[in-house]
């Protein structure tokens, strides 16, 4: 089914999305609908005679607390040094990939499954289900072999933190249907009328590795709990154990269920099921907690303890009102930003093979909405973790990439929508995890490097490892994760402009890991600042005559981002009174080394000219100067050509997210069609855009595209995507990075007419714009704090002095 056969019309409430659509029930996971309260999730099949609800629960990850600060690379800095002073690249990767790379990450695990089977003829007619992104809501209608009209809806509430189904019966007494609940997990099933329960634990180690691959890496000592001293597997040793002698057990979680009969009806218990028989209206409560405590805890919170109790706190609560309560919450968020589009291509084009123009018009819209709903379901600010790679919804025991947080792009494009589209609450479970990864990455800095402050490598999980990961030093060994994330702390209060947040939670763990990078960062050759050890994430070079290599000292995107995080920080220092330290980064700054530009035209990936012009690498990291960053802009003309022609020799192709990445940086750059190109590569349905692709992503080819249910594939699915979607569209409306808040600065021509109400400017600055024929009709802004404003249109700029909650109209002519 392709995606756009998916959409329905726009829902007759006046200004809201589009619902989606299908005429079929789910048969695969990637055509089911997902719903979210960023505790609970679940993916919703809309079957018949069976209907398959996929359970997840936000903390349910393999393994335990382990210690940090593993890889000894202190003792080793100096060797790898020498190795990379004389040019033996190879020598280095290998000493790298050998002696500073730890253990792997934790895989994020599938609850189960809720499981209705409904009685009588399985046959079945007038189907459709409907996510309505709008509410919050999946509703499936269908009528079944005997002519009885069934109505079901579907619910994560955060309010409540409950998933409810409600199942309706258009004939008295016509539903009957069985309930259970299953697990790949070990589980105990508990079922007492009313209610059902299952409840057993995770894995004590899940490996994504084989033992083939862990022995031939010499990585066995990294596992004690499978390999013994002399590094043998020790015996009944699985990739996937649950229980270990001497070692703790993996986190216990449970499932917990009851149902409500409204009109009549019976509920018995059969196998381990619940029978309900002769009902019209019956509703199922659903609660799912584990043993999680914290990342650093033993794992002795009672999950039964908690389904019981978060089953009791909404037993007095109605269907109607949960659900007014639900809708009530999530249109607070959502409803903050609409986005539509009404023109056509002015002419014929070479996109137009793709779907017809309106088609596509059609689906952009709907992507980006749907890139906020799926930030809202997987992040509510009530929630205690952030958005993994497959946001809270996977159903495999060893998910693609362990389903973690990986922090080289993946984490932080999850979050790039939240403060332009307007849902900076949806922040607060990144920045919860931030504030954890430090208090870990103390220990690394101090253990693995000897340093003061804290950092985080290239991914993370539920257990707030900090340590890098196995694998190979380019994909591995990256120490950038925290200064990364930290921009994401002083992106959120130059949205937002709230002093307490950044002077009492973020600055104090921005400085930490400035503090850290600057003890990290040495006196290259040249004089100039450079990180001793660094990699260009998961790419590697080759130099002029010959060698190959991934680890050099100071990559670009390292340098890109610590003069990202130095600039910032020290604006945060003087706003919090600690100019010395303010002081100390601006010098710092000064000393980093500076972008370069090579022989091709353009910017060096590398200290050296090593970029290959055949390169269509999927990562563009030495483009973090563009976007997300702030360095490379109309002001640093040369600059900005060169990351343009970067662009240019990496070619069209890409992942799903690399396709995003590029579509924002074109923004950016000022290149709509461009920008509009990527994004329609990721309107394509993945099938089709994956066929015969090479699946690392490096050829020039689209490796990328959108399931039938819209998620997108990297492939296989990763969300980050979704998110890259809606921030890009968000880049090609409206800018404020460089100091000017510019209205529609990269608009393509098919989007010659349309409207957006509510996206976000750094600043405090709200607008909703409207034009027509390609051209700025008008927009309104709203000053969310005082002080003097400078907007641009096109290449012309005015500027206005705000009060708090004033609102101005700007038209073209406004613009001198």
């Amino acid at each position: 089914m392709a995606p756009d056969a998916i959409l329905a019309s726009q829902s007759p409430r006046v200004g809201r999305p589009f619902d989606l659509t299908a005429g079929a029930p789910a048969k695969l996971w990637t055509e089911a609908w997902p719903l979210g309260n960023g505790q609970l999730g679940a993916m919703v099949f809309g079957g018949h005679p069976v209907d398959r609800i996929a359970l997840n629960e936000e903390s349910l990850y393999a393994g335990y607390p382990l210690p940090q600060g593993q890889p000894d690379v202190q003792g080793r800095l100096g060797q790898v040094q020498e190795l990379l002073h004389r040019g033996e690249f190879e020598k280095a990767d290998r000493e790298v990939s050998s002696h500073l790379l730890g253990r792997g990450q934790e895989c994020y695990q599938p609850l189960g499954d809720l499981s209705i089977r409904f009685e009588g003829a399985g046959e079945f007619s007038d189907y459709q289900s409907t996510l309505e992104m709008d509410s919050g809501l999946v509703r499936v209608e269908l009528t079944d072999g005997d002519g009885c009209r069934h109505e079901r809806e579907y619910l994560a509430s955060a309010v409540h933190g409950v998933l409810v189904v409600r199942l309706r019966a258009g004939d008295p007494g016509r539903l009957n249907f069985q309930i259970r609940l299953a697990s790949p997990h070990p589980v105990e099933t508990l079922a007492s009328e009313p209610e059902l329960q299952i409840a057993g634990h995770l894995p004590a180690i899940c490996l994504r590795r084989s033992w083939e691959w862990i022995e031939a890496h010499g990585d066995q000592g990294k596992y004690p709990e499978v390999y013994d001293e002399l590094g043998r597997l020790r015996p009944g040793a699985r990739p996937v154990t649950y229980d270990l002698t001497g070692y703790p057990k993996g986190l216990e979680f449970c499932a917990g269920l009851n149902v409500r009969l409204n009109g009549g009806g019976d509920v018995t218990v059969r196998d381990d099921a619940l029978q309900i028989s002769g009902a019209t209206d019956a509703v199922i409560v659903l609660a799912a907690a584990s043993s999680y405590v914290s990342f650093d805890a033993p794992a002795d919170c009672d999950p039964k303890r908690e389904v019981r109790r978060a089953l009791e706190r909404v037993r007095g609560h109605d269907y109607d009102g949960i659900r007014a309560d639900h809708v009530l919450e999530h249109r607070r968020l959502f409803d903050r930003v609409q986005f539509s589009l009404a023109g056509r291509a002015s002419s014929p084009n070479s996109r137009e093979w793709r779907g017809d123009p309106a088609s596509t018009l059609r689906l952009t819209e709907v992507l980006f909405h749907f890139g906020r709903y799926l930030l809202i379901a997987s992040s509510h600010p009530t929630c205690r973790h952030p958005a993994n790679l497959q946001g809270i919804w996977n159903e495999e025991i060893t998910p693609p990439w362990a389903s973690a947080y990986t922090t080289n792009i993946n984490l932080e494009m999850n979050y790039w929508p939240a403060g332009p589209a307007n849902l900076p609450e949806c922040h607060e479970p990144l920045f919860r995890l931030i504030e954890e990864c430090a208090l870990n990455g103390r220990i690394t800095a101090e253990k693995s490097y000897g340093l003061p402050g804290w950092v985080l490598h290239h991914n993370t999980d539920v257990w707030r490892k900090t340590d890098p990961v196995d694998n190979i030093a380019r994909t591995a060994f990256w120490p950038m994760g925290s200064g990364w994330l930290c921009c994401h702390l002083w992106e959120h209060y130059l949205f937002f402009g709230d002093e307490k947040f950044l002077c009492e939670r973020a600055y104090p763990l921005m400085k930490g890991a400035c503090e850290f990078y600057l003890g990290w960062l040495t006196q290259g050759d040249d004089g100039w600042l450079v990180t001793p050890v660094s990699t260009s994430p998961e790419n590697d070079f080759v130099t002029p005559d010959g060698r190959t290599g991934s680890v050099s000292a100071g990559a670009t995107m390292d340098l890109s981002i610590l003069r990202e995080l130095f600039s910032a920080t020290g604006q945060a220092a003087l706003i919090c009174g600690d100019a010395g330290f303010s002081e100390k980064l601006v010098s710092a700054g000064k000393r980093l080394r500076p972008f370069r530009i090579g022989q091709h035209g353009q910017l060096q990936e590398w200290a050296e000219d090593w970029d290959r012009p055949d390169d269509h690498h999927r990562h563009v990291s030495h483009l973090f100067g563009v976007f997300p960053g702030s360095q490379i802009h109309s002001k640093t003309p040369d600059l900005q050509r060169a990351a343009f022609r970067s662009l240019k020799l990496r070619g069209a192709g890409g992942t799903g997210w690399s396709q995003a990445w590029k579509a924002a940086i074109f923004a950016r750059l000022g290149e709509p069609e461009k920008a509009a190109d990527c994004l329609l590569a990721l309107l394509l349905p993945a099938e089709r855009n994956n066929a015969g692709a090479d699946l690392g992503g490096d050829g020039d080819v689209n490796v990328g595209g959108v399931y039938p249910n819209l998620f997108a594939a990297c492939p296989p699915f990763q969300i980050d995507a979704n998110f890259g979607f809606t921030a890009a569209v968000c880049e090609m409306l409206l800018q404020s990075h460089d100091g000017v808040i510019r209205l529609l600065p990269s608009l393509p021509r098919e989007w010659s007419e349309g409207t957006v109400r509510g996206l976000l400017a750094r600043g405090g600055i709200e607008a909703s714009i409207r034009w027509s024929g390609g051209l700025l009709v008008e927009a309104s802004i709203l000053a969310r704090s005082p002080g003097f404003r400078e907007f641009g249109y096109g290449s012309r700029t005015c500027s206005i002095m705000f009060r708090v909650g004033e609102e101005r109209t700007l038209r073209p002519r406004d613009f001198a």
